[in-house]
């Protein structure tokens, strides 16, 4: 079973493989500080994980207007697209029984597998997996940051147009 811990404070997540149904992932998220998780800590939750993907689709359209205009060689893969919805949540009732934890499976949406079927001809693996849902949360706080970064540009760039 794979599993890695990403920290995007105030809160540490458990990403694990799942045996069965194979193809998913579980996601247990934990409180970083002194405090229990709880269910007020839901919507924090829900804006992390509507962040996945966002930095991957910023950095991957940069790459590719890069190679357009000939400052790099295009990327030896494909860059993967973004999608608000190619992930399933679906939030585990049982959890919290024996630690303070809410947790979540996570899997593809029938688009997201329809697509990387097709997209993978020689029949090599489309599962999700750890790997790609931890380096996602990895970048939720790089996300973050930009927009806060914009939030503060923006009045000062208003400012100079008028």
């Amino acid at each position: 079973m794979s599993e890695q811990l990403v920290e995007v404070y105030p809160y540490r997540f458990k990403v694990v493989t799942l045996d069965y149904p194979p193809g998913r992932v579980y996601v247990a998220a934990y409180r970083a500080d002194t405090k229990d998780i709880s269910s007020e800590d839901r919507p924090a939750l829900n804006a992390i994980f509507g962040d996945m993907g966002k930095w991957e689709a910023l950095t991957g359209a940069g790459i590719i207007l890069l190679a357009e205009v000939g400052a790099i060689n295009p990327p030896p893969t494909p860059v993967p697209r973004y999608s608000p919805s190619k992930y399933t949540l679906t939030q585990d009732t049982q959890v919290g029984r024996f630690e303070s934890r809410i947790g979540y499976f996570v899997g593809l949406s029938s688009d997201e597998r329809n697509y990387r079927e097709a997209s993978n001809p020689q029949g090599g693996s489309t599962s999700l997996t750890v790997e790609e849902i931890a380096s996602q949360l990895r970048n939720v706080p790089k996300w973050q940051s930009l927009g806060k970064v914009i939030g503060l540009i923006a009045p000062i760039w208003d400012k100079q147009k008028s």
